[in-house]
């Protein structure tokens, strides 16, 4: 019976792969059919949805470039060192994504009269000090990497929809966009986070990781958003 262990071991393994992937594609077609939908529902007047184009170009090709930048993030972290390369891929990031959304006219730029100059300062700032609150969470509790990908996309949409205030706004739409928000902040944080994921914690996992995960950024946002409004109007 000493080979028994060892045999349950080696069967749970692939059990534990099929769950992962299967969370992962069920996960990944939740998107996929909200971004159907957002493309079935354009504003008035315009023939196709702004924010299906930022999807389109922040989300799908932004995840599809950090997967191809993988390699490069990682060298880049051997040089400068764990948070000075988070911090620096994600502040890129943040920025790239405000000038994504000002090009196609999605979010705060949609009714034309925001200019990209302050959209960066109280727009990005808030994404920027949202990935420094994932990469504290993640430095202190230990997360499956499938669970901070959650949990962090969760976080962003809490920040935009509760915090930000779209949930009180618009319920439907705020519940309704709930997957590609999410998908939206996990492919911010996605690049910086394979820089550094090989120096994270493992083993020991908190009870307070989830709820930790998600209060940590969303509070770092609210504080970037708040410093954000302040630059801005120069006080």
């Amino acid at each position: 019976m000493a080979g028994a262990p060892a045999v349950a071991e080696k069967s749970a393994k692939p059990s534990g792969y099929v769950k992962r992937y299967l969370l992962s594609s069920l996960l990944l077609g939740a998107v996929a059919v909200d971004m159907v939908w957002v493309a079935a529902n354009p504003p008035p007047g315009d023939k196709v949805n702004p924010f299906l184009l930022y999807l389109l170009v922040f989300g799908v090709c932004g995840f599809l470039a950090s997967l191809a930048l993988a390699p490069a993030a990682r060298w880049w972290r051997s040089r400068v060192g764990n948070f000075a390369a988070f911090a620096s891929l994600a502040f890129v990031i943040s920025m790239a994504e405000e000038i994504i959304a000002y090009l196609t006219r999605s979010g705060l730029y949609q009714d034309g009269k925001h200019a990209l100059a302050p959209g960066l300062v109280h727009a990005g700032l808030p994404l920027f000090t949202w990935t420094l609150g994932v990469y504290v969470a993640m430095r202190l509790f230990t997360f499956s990497r499938l669970e901070l990908f959650v949990v962090a996309g969760l976080s962003g949409w809490m920040s935009e929809a509760i915090i930000g205030g779209l949930f009180f706004k618009q319920p439907f739409l705020a519940v309704a966009a709930l997957p590609v928000i999410a998908f939206s902040y996990f492919v911010l944080m996605y690049l910086p986070f394979r820089a550094v994921d090989d120096s994270l914690r493992t083993g020991g996992s908190s009870c307070w990781r989830i709820p930790a995960g998600l209060a940590i950024p969303a509070l770092l946002w609210t504080a970037g958003g708040i410093a954000g409004v302040l630059l801005v109007r120069g006080q």
